[in-house]
């Protein structure tokens, strides 16, 4: 289903049924979800579009605005739509660990101008913004980032990457990466703009006559992984807060005492079916009748610094698919076994990435 409207002034989504999260089918990561949503604005050019997305705290997608009008989505992790006379179309994804939106047009044109993107990230009240220019260089698509492109809190340290140009046939792509941490989270956001043959849609006749492409994607996991840090940064108390799927917020507070002991493990809410497991360097919990679990991991390293890392799956989880996707993937029982081994979960983080591209290509072709 795509809804069609008739001016991109403003765009609203709220459909009932997703706003109750026993309802919904699809949730994203509690990095995702705690963003709250996000907004594209794209004033001026041929398809002037501002589309602000709001996520409930499970991450499921209940609210896109457009100036007041009202859409309802496909499910609980997508909305589409398009302009009235079908020029233009656009779809919002939130699910796992990425929020995104593709806005598809019949011409480059279309897709050029001054873009902003915004979003709060690790749980700021204040929005993050990146802004961006799609520029014609030559019948390609170039991005271009100034040098106060990015505006977030100042405890937010971020890289914005080279942006690539790639030119091939009759295909061309530009695309940048921006890198956010903060306290040992990391949240990524990818912007492309492709333009491609109308021969080269795959034989997708929903997609005939759209050649070219703007795409956004946000990326977020639940991992803390603080590395070679001082003592002090690591010791105290802390807590994680989670979800489970029925929309219950559980929490898994510890401390880290003088002496690298973890002590003081309390689970919350008291009632909550939970088991505790001790580990060599660390424990792990997991909830009962419920996929959501929190592992976490401490080490001193040789040169007197130290390793934390909290690693959990909660809201993500929550998706049907999930059963099918770890088997395919391998993760269900590596994950467990390698949580300690700083290397191979960078491996994997590389991997997860490369499986969200596919993901992307296969969403696109839906």
């Amino acid at each position: 289903m795509r809804n069609r409207w008739a001016t991109f002034v403003a765009l609203a989504v709220v459909a009932a049924a997703l706003v109750a999260p026993g309802a919904a089918s699809a949730s994203t990561t509690e990095a995702i979800a705690g963003t709250g949503g996000m907004t594209l604005t794209m004033d001026g050019g041929a398809s002037p579009l501002d589309i602000e997305v709001s996520l409930d705290s499970l991450g499921h997608i209940t609210n896109v605005e457009v100036g007041g009008d009202s859409v309802d989505g496909d499910d609980a992790h997508r909305v589409r739509f398009s302009n009235e006379d079908d020029t233009t179309r656009v779809s919002v994804q939130a699910k796992n660990h990425k929020l995104a939106a593709d806005v598809k047009a019949g011409a480059l044109a279309d897709i050029l101008g001054v873009r902003v993107w915004s979003a709060p990230l690790f749980g700021s009240p204040d929005a993050t913004t990146v802004t961006f220019e799609v520029i014609d260089n030559g019948g390609a698509p170039e991005l271009v980032l100034g040098e106060d492109a990015v505006m977030t809190d100042d405890d937010v340290e971020y890289v914005v990457g080279e942006v690539k140009n790639e030119v091939e046939d009759d295909e061309a792509e530009s695309s940048v990466k921006v890198t956010f941490t903060k306290d040992g989270y990391t949240m990524t956001l990818k912007i492309q703009a492709s333009v491609e043959s109308d021969d080269d849609d795959d034989d997708d006749d929903d997609d005939e006559g759209f050649t070219a492409k703007l795409k956004i994607v946000l990326r977020g996991k639940d991992m803390q992984n603080l590395r070679r840090v001082a003592f002090e940064e690591v010791a105290g108390e802390r807590t994680w807060v989670g979800h489970l799927c029925d929309g219950t917020e559980v929490s898994v507070s510890y401390e880290i005492a003088e002496d690298g002991e973890i002590t003081g493990i309390t689970v919350g809410p008291e009632d909550i079916g939970h088991e505790l497991k001790m580990m060599p360097h660390g424990f792990s919990v997991k909830f009962d009748d419920s996929k959501a679990k929190v592992t976490v991991d401490l080490k001193e390293k040789e040169d007197g610094t130290w390793d934390l890392k909290v690693r959990s799956k909660s809201t993500d989880k929550c998706n049907p698919s999930d059963d099918k996707d770890d088997k395919e993937r391998g993760n269900s029982d590596k994950d467990d076994k390698e949580r300690g081994n700083s290397d191979k979960d960078k491996k994997k983080d590389d991997d997860d990435d490369d499986d969200d591209d596919d993901d992307d290509d296969d969403e696109d072709e839906d």
